[in-house]
């Protein structure tokens, strides 16, 4: 009989050992259809990393913040790291980042009904652009705003600027394109939404990276973790998949997963 409960045990210790699974928690926030808490899989870039890392069996776990008091939590340690971001110099300092997550172009959106040409921003110097408060766009964008090479009117939310285009208060606006077909997905029934174009010319790219703490010396494994994860779903085709998905709307709804 004894042996028969010290079998029990040694059985149900290594079934424990077998499904344990490390967790990881990270911030998130409000970036439809990249991360938001109302779509389905949290969004096509929650979808990503949480898949990626579950391939390495660890499980994620978001938390969902105002995005400045999510790089905060998180560069503070007390969560593991943060989604939503790209890296610069003095997030290197505070976080381990990972590969390319994904990258998606900056595009000046238009209707089809005024025409668009440029090459450089030199070209729309004549031009009414709309742009959203605290947006920076990129740092070429921004360098010819401040030295009135460009003249950009800000507004509070891209909503606005998009209702602005549509009334043609403004010519051009930049936006993610992803970001910008599904905010007018979600601002005008499908009648307005094709009198909205945008110019193939990219006017950049927005990188992201999954950042972990420094705080805890875990992340310096975990993010070595990540990269393995995230090259595997690349490989399995899935990656692609999942933003030809993204592409064909399937993001466009808000629920929960």
């Amino acid at each position: 009989m004894k042996r028969l409960i010290f079998l029990f045990h040694i059985v149900f210790f290594l079934r424990t050992i077998s499904t344990a699974q490390e967790t990881i928690h990270l911030t998130n926030g409000e970036w439809p259809p990249y991360f938001s808490k109302d779509l389905k899989d949290y969004g096509i870039g929650s979808r990503v990393i949480t898949e990626a890392f579950a391939l390495e069996g660890v499980k994620v776990e978001y938390g969902f913040f105002p995005w400045r008091r999510s790089l905060m939590l998180a560069e503070k340690g007390e969560w593991d790291g943060a989604v939503g971001w790209e890296i610069n110099s003095e997030r290197q300092k505070k976080f381990y980042s990972s590969n390319k997550v994904w990258e998606a172009p900056w595009v000046f959106f238009h209707l089809k009904s005024k025409k668009l040409d440029w090459k450089t921003l030199d070209d729309l110097k004549d031009l009414h652009i709309g742009g959203t408060l605290e947006y920076m766009y990129t740092v070429e964008f921004q360098k010819a705003e401040r030295s009135g090479k460009i003249k950009v009117d800000r507004a509070a939310s891209d909503g606005l600027n998009f209702r602005k285009l549509l009334n043609g208060r403004i010519d051009i606006f930049p936006q993610l394109i992803d970001v910008g077909y599904y905010q007018l997905n979600k601002l005008f029934d499908r009648k307005t939404v094709i009198l909205f174009t945008n110019h193939n010319r990219p006017l950049g790219k927005h990188t992201e990276y999954l950042l972990l703490t420094r705080k805890h010396k875990k992340n310096e494994k975990l993010i070595i973790v990540f990269n393995k994860g995230l090259q595997k779903l690349k490989d399995s085709g899935k990656y692609d998949a999942y933003f030809n998905e993204l592409r064909s709307g399937k993001y466009n709804r808000s629920f929960r997963n």
